[in-house]
Parts: structure tokens; sequence; C-alpha cells
């Protein structure tokens, strides 16, 4: 067990087997989180949150789903060798923090402070979804998510008078925060839903066509999609809506604040308005460029002799595996041998800071290979995990531990 500096415990475990001495049995570095976001039952839970109850099939509590089903997995995976009295057709080790829907400040630390316990040929992370969406005509497909966006965060503030003063006496003869405010967050974008901040745009890298034809092939619904959480789509013109989430640059809007918003009238000019952005980035584009660039782009804009105050709430790169990655193969076999069907190749919209850190501070190729679905209530209340799915995930990485151990290290660096 390791603990950093921080109090929060990371743990790292390696089976000891003689048995697995030779240099060429691979070594699977697997990571989880088991912290998991705030939840009470006031929020609306049928039951206490931090009481798991079984209802219909399906295991309710904080976090079933994300991270804590795909830990468990993995930690009954390696139990079916030990009770069957078998030893690991791999070395696994494991790490396992507290500290991931926070944005893992303290695991670049860990990671390079302890980089020798961790060497590893390959890491494996079950924080992901399965393929899963309005019109498949079939079961969820187990999927290989080999792209994961970045995330620049920005808390911004903008101040005018020195207190909130009378519209009839001000409005129309000095500059209003939140009308800046407004005018400004609009300008973001032009009327094709395009960012209008100078360089980032050319940033972005074109998918690539085979990859763009596997996208397609997975009859995605993007109509049923938006539908489902009762919207319409919208996003940047040319592009489909699984290039919006998974290679494209996005923009949003997650507050506003600013003036009188109680019941009824009071005619004021607010002294300050701010606002909640962020941008969710696909793997061309550093997370530092963006805070640059849109720092200076805020700057040069002419908001009336108002002031910001920009905070930034978080960085984290985005993450790009390559397709042709030997240890593809091995969780291809796993997955065919459980569910019939291959897993599908997809990107992802989120971020997830562990698969940077493994791939640049290790060297590592990161699989990320969930069990959860996005209809799992994830961050949200009553949150839950099929258990049919919890032993889909067993029997998988125990059919994974196995595919890992036919392979060897040497050919997959090779």
């Amino acid at each position: 067990v390791v603990t950093h500096e921080h109090g929060l415990p990371a743990t790292v475990v390696q089976t000891p087997d003689d048995r697995l001495a030779s240099p060429d049995v691979p070594t699977l570095l697997f990571y989880g989180h088991h912290d998991v976001q705030p939840a009470a039952q006031r929020d609306g839970w049928v039951d206490d949150p931090f009481d798991p109850v079984v209802r219909h099939g399906k295991v309710f509590a904080r976090g079933a789903s994300d991270d804590k089903a795909g830990v468990l997995s993995m930690l009954e995976a390696v139990r079916a060798y030990h009770d069957a009295g078998q030893p690991l057709p791999c070395r696994v080790r494991m790490l396992i923090e507290g500290e991931e829907e926070i944005g893992s400040p303290s695991l670049a630390g860990l990671i390079d402070a302890r980089a020798d316990d961790l060497r590893s040929d390959v890491a494996l992370v079950c924080d992901t979804a399965m393929w899963d969406y309005p019109g498949q005509d079939h079961p969820p497909d187990v999927a290989i998510t080999l792209g994961l966006r970045g995330l620049a965060y920005f808390d911004l503030r903008l101040d005018g008078p020195s207190r909130d003063v009378h519209s009839g006496v001000y409005g129309g003869a000095i500059a209003n925060p939140a009308t800046e405010l407004a005018r400004t967050l609009g300008a973001l974008f032009d009327d094709d839903r395009r960012l209008t901040i100078p360089g980032l745009n050319d940033r972005v890298d074109a998918v690539d066509p085979q990859e763009q034809a596997a996208w397609e092939a997975l009859g995605f619904d993007e109509h049923a999609f938006a539908q489902e959480v009762g919207a319409t789509l919208a996003g940047e013109a040319g592009f489909t809506t699984l290039e919006r989430r998974w290679s494209c640059i996005a923009c949003d809007v997650h507050g506003l604040w600013g003036g009188y918003s109680q019941p009824g009238a009071k005619t004021i000019i607010p002294h300050s308005a701010g606002a909640k952005v962020s941008f969710r980035l696909p793997a061309s584009v550093e997370p530092t460029e963006v805070e640059r660039a849109f720092r200076a782009w805020l700057e040069a804009r002419d908001v009336g002799g108002c002031r910001w105050t920009v905070t930034q709430l978080g960085l984290a790169r985005p993450f790009r595996m390559r397709p042709d990655s030997p240890w593809i193969e091995p969780v291809r076999q796993a997955v065919v041998d459980q569910t019939g069907r291959p897993p599908v190749l997809v990107r992802e919209g989120a971020t997830i800071p562990v698969g940077p850190y493994l791939q640049q501070r290790l060297g590592l190729d990161v699989l990320f290979v969930g069990f959860g679905l996005n209809s799992d209530h994830i961050h949200s209340v009553d949150e839950h995990i099929d258990i049919d799915r919890l032993h889909l995930g067993a029997r998988t990485l125990a059919r994974l531990l196995h595919e890992f151990g036919q392979t060897k290290a040497s050919d997959a660096k090779g």
C-alpha cells in the first residue's frame, strides 16, 4: 500500500508467483478509482445511496457504475483464479486511487515517484461505457475506447461599477457587466457554431478515413441520441454528431450569474457577472494552448472598461491510442469468447486523466474497456449497475488475463 503525501491512499499490488518469473510473460497494470460524486437521499434517491440495494436485477448505490463496478470486475477476475487454485496467467499490478473525480491532482506525482513499481507492458482501465444507443437492435457491445477528449475549465468574472447602481440613472451610460458578459459569450461562436478564437480550429486534426468508416459502420442514430434527453441536434456545421463528440473542440457554458434573479423586479446594473466555461479537446489540441488563446481572446474583447478575472479550474490532456496496438487482439479474443461479438472501436467525449499519464510517463498502451452504460445514471441520482453486466465484466476480464498470458511481451513490443 502506497500512501502519497496528500494523505489519500493509492494501492499498488503485484501478484507474486515464482511461475511468472519468465521476462516474456507480460505484466498488466490495472487502474481504477474508488472515489465517487457526492450523493444524498434528499437529492432524489429512492434509497440511501450509502446502503447498496438490489432492485430489478440492478445494484443501486453511489458510484455503483462509476467506477466501483470496474474495480470489482477485475478483483473478481483475479479471485476466480485464486479460488480455482490456478496461478494467474500473467503478472497483474493494480493502481487504485481516490482522487479521479477531482481530476487526479496527485496521480502524476505518484506515477513519477513509483515508476519502477508500476513498470508494466500494457495498462487496462475499466472506466468507460459499452456501446449502446437508441435504435440499436442487439444487446450492448463491449467497446475499446481509443480516444478521450481533454479538458480546459475556467471561471470567469467581469467587474464593472463599484456597486449595484440604478439602471434608470446609469443605464445606457456605463457598461453593464452582465450585458458585456452575454455579448462576449455569444461571440465565442459564429453563425455556423464554429469557435471564433483564432488558431484553435487549425489545431484539430482530420479523422483518418479508416477510422471514419468504422464510425459510420456503428449505425449510430444521432436523432434518437438527442431525443432520448428531450433535445434537438445542434453543433458545428459540416460535422456529424459523432465527429462533434469525438474529434472536434466543444465549448460549453455551464453556469451564469450576475445581478438580480429573484421573483419580481429590481432595476439595477449589477457590479459584476460571471460564468463557468469549459472546452473539451481532441487529441491534437493541448489544454495549455487553449488557456493561452482563451485568455488572450478575452483580453482583446471590448467590454466597455469592465475588468476580467479568469480562474483556471482544471486542465487535463486528451488521450489517443494507436488503433494497431498489438494488445487490442487479446481483448478482441476475450470479448468474442464471452459475448460472441467482437468489440467495437470508438472514442469518447469525456475526460479521464489517467490515460495520458500512463501513456506518456510509463510509455504504455492504455486499453479503456468498460462495462457501464450511459443509462446507469452516472454522477446522478439512483446510479446503478446491472448484476448481469458485473458478471460479464468479471468473466471477460478473467478471460482477458488468459489471453494476455498467451501473448509474449517481446512480440508485443516488437
